[in-house]
This record gives C-alpha cells, structure tokens and sequence, in this order.
C-alpha cells in the first residue's frame, strides 16, 4: 500500500487541532533539520504493546515484525535505559517504561501536499471534525523549580569531585519544573509547533497522560541504510537586542568548555554507532553546527555510519538508548551517578519518541524510514498540571550558577517566568 494524495486538503496542523477524536501519534517538523523527521497524523491504532521490564523486549521485536505492513508509532522512557544497563534505580519507576502502536491508517504532509494512507478520499473526506475552533492566545506559565540554587549546588559540588577523581568526564544534570494550565493539550501543542516550531516535535494522548514534546535534538534517523544521529551540547540564551544576540552566539561558539563537552558526546556517539555500523562507515559529517532557536543557540554535532545488514532498526535503537548526549561520558557511569543525584526518576524526559514507517511508502526517496527524537524541552501534562524536565552537560569547567540559570532559560521556550519554591 502507498500513499495517496488528497484533493481536498487541509495542513496538517490545522487538521490536528480540528480533528474530533484522539489523536495518540503526531510528529510535526520544522527548520534546518526537517528533511529528517516526518510530519504524520495517526489516529485509532490497530494494536498497541506496553513494555515494562526488558523481559519484554522479545515482545516488542514480535509486534514490530507482525505490524511491519503498518505505521509504527512509539515512545521508550530514559528509565527503560536503566534496566538495558543492567542498573537498579533508588528511584520510584512508573510504567509502562515504552509503549508502541501500529496504525493502517494515517496522513503524511509532504511539500505542502498532505498524502493518506490506508484511507481513500471519501474516508478521509468524512473525518469528523470540529466546525469551529476558536482563538489561541500565547500561553502565560509560571513554571515552579522543584529545586532551588542551593540545592543545585549540592548535586554539583558531588559532580565536580566525581570528575576530579576519574569517574567521569562528563554528565547531564537535570531537575524538574511543574506549573497549572488551564489550556487543552491539543491546543497548547497547536500553538507552540504553530508559533515556535521545531524540528522534531511529537504528541501522544494517552490513558496516562498527554506527551507535548518540542524537542530540537534528533536521536537517531535511518534512511536505506544510513543511520544517523544529532548530538546537541551548547547552550547560550537569545536576546532581543541584535547585538547582544551575536554576543551570545559567538560566546557559545568560542567556549572551550562546550566546545570539549560537545566532542567528548561525538565521541561517545561514535562509538555507539559502531557497534551497529559497519566498520569503517562511521563518519563526522560536521563536528560543530550552530542552530538559532526561538530562544536559546544551540551547537551540535551530525554522525553517520552504514547499519548493519543483520541488524534491525529496532535493535539499534535499544543499543544506543539512552542518548549519549543526555545522559555523560562514559555513559554507564554517568546513569550511575545521574540516579544517585537526582531527586526523581527522569520517566520520559529524555527518553525518545518516534516513528517506523511502512517500507511501501519509504521507496519514494522522502524523510526517513525510522527516526526517534530526544525527548528534552518535552512536556508531560496530566489534567492541568504540566511537568517539564530541563538540565545541561557539567564538566571540570561549569560554573554552578550559570548552569543552574540555563537549566531556567530553556524553559523560557514555553513563555511566563520561573521561580523558586
């Protein structure tokens, strides 16, 4: 079966918001990065399967291969990690730790065009939808840190004589920020990939809670053969003024210490990709981009390498989870200290969230056939409370407070202040 293109038509994202029934797999895209990340609309799968401890994993290659003939939509908590590493967590760990539906049905946009699948045009001309939708006005979030300075400092100082003595040379340390809204997932979703888009955002209602994840990083894409993965590290706020704005990015760009950290995650990447890669085919394409963000500069980094014939996708994406970018270097380690330092389990954030897509429509020569996202700047939502997690790379050379306020700008994104409790 392939796709079919419409002759009625709607975007997407209008489509999405109009759309009156749930929705449980969205992936929308935008920017420089966006010819690796499909935008889809899916809607009432066909099967769905819940991993809850790497038991299951054998499960999970079964529905795979069962429903190989349909869109494969999932997401794999970062605490799924913990159980591939062999690792115990003092944290408390809700389940399911992923979960993956399959769909015969779903809308793909592609220049403009949106194309059905599985669905003729009278099928998809009789969707029920919404005859009005009302206005959106940017949403105003006070976002309440879990954890204050203080306390930041506590984590910090121990991360620092980690690194002293040998133990790492690089780790994520993140922390959690909640808030009340009294908005709809969808629309909140609806108007953040409408106004602030992104280049790898995803959305999933579910039983347990709504997933609203607006994520710049790429995980891993595979295209024939050709895996792929984004690493971001470096950080540096966007201003108003022009010129204060050149300031950060030239500071971001001449920073020895992310400029380390940065090649210290290529690195640890490159080595992950090896182990599925063929050898000899793992490559930096490009050790240092620069990306400008609504509201911070980013720098990453693009690594390619050939994937093995005998290895499936689903297989490598489980050997290289979690991402090496979000978690240190070396990775085991880095978990380690991650769970003895962190006040809670990471659940979703930055886990991954993303696609498998039928290989009858992957033939054409658009997007790629599988690609996975690192769910950072991702919001959990659970009636009106919303979760965000934020962190950033520590090494020998961060300052304790500036890490702690680029934690706090990167929920800048999301508008509205953030405070202390």
């Amino acid at each position: 079966m392939k796709l079919t293109a419409l002759t009625s038509q709607y975007d997407l994202a209008g489509l999405f918001r109009r759309l009156d029934k749930s929705v449980h797999g969205v992936s929308f895209t935008s920017g420089s990065d966006s010819e690796s990340w499909e935008s889809i609309l899916a809607f009432e799968p066909v099967a769905q399967i819940e991993i809850t401890s790497v038991a299951d994993i054998q499960h999970l290659h079964d529905f795979i291969e069962a429903h190989s003939d349909k869109l494969l939509f999932g997401q794999l908590n970062y605490d799924l990690g913990i159980e591939l590493h062999l690792l115990t967590s003092q944290h408390d760990i809700s389940k399911p730790l992923a979960m993956f539906r399959a769909y015969d049905q779903f809308l793909v946009e592609r220049a403009g065009e949106v194309f059905a699948f599985g669905m003729s045009q009278a099928e998809f001309d009789a969707l029920p939808l919404h005859s009005t939708v009302g206005e959106l006005s940017a949403p105003s979030i006070n976002w309440q840190a879990q954890i204050e300075l203080t306390d930041y400092q506590e984590g910090f100082d121990a991360i620092q004589q980690y690194i002293r003595a040998g133990d790492i040379y690089q780790i994520n340390y993140t922390h959690q920020l909640t808030a009340e809204v009294d908005y709809q997932s969808r629309d909140l979703f609806y108007w953040y990939i409408t106004n602030k888009p992104v280049a790898h955002a995803a959305y999933i209602e579910s039983e347990y809670y709504d997933i609203l994840s607006l994520t710049p990083e790429g995980f891993i894409q595979l295209e024939g053969q050709k895996l792929t993965t984004r690493p971001i590290k470096g950080t540096r706020p966007r201003h108003k003024d022009p010129e204060q704005d050149i300031i950060e990015r030239d500071q971001l760009l001449l920073s020895e210490k992310e400029q380390a950290e940065l090649f210290m995650i290529v690195d640890l990447l490159r080595n992950d990709l090896g182990k599925v890669c063929e050898t000899g085919s793992v490559n930096v394409v490009d050790e240092k981009i620069i990306s400008a963000l609504p509201n911070v500069w980013h720098t990453h980094a693009l690594i390619e390498g050939e994937l093995k014939t005998d290895i499936h996708f689903i297989d490598a994406l489980l050997s290289m989870f979690p991402g090496g970018s979000i978690t240190g270097c070396p990775k085991h380690r880095a978990m380690e200290i991650i769970d003895e330092l962190e006040l809670q389990a990471r659940g979703l954030y930055t886990g991954s969230i993303g696609y498998i897509l039928p290989e009858t429509i992957c033939t054409e020569g658009q997007g790629s056939q599988a690609a996975f996202n690192i769910a950072i700047r991702t919001l959990i939502k659970s009636g009106e409370e919303l979760t965000l997690g934020v962190g950033g790379g520590i090494t020998i050379k961060s300052e304790c407070e500036q890490e702690y306020l680029e934690t706090l700008a990167k929920a800048a994104f999301y508008s509205g202040d953030v405070t202390n409790e």
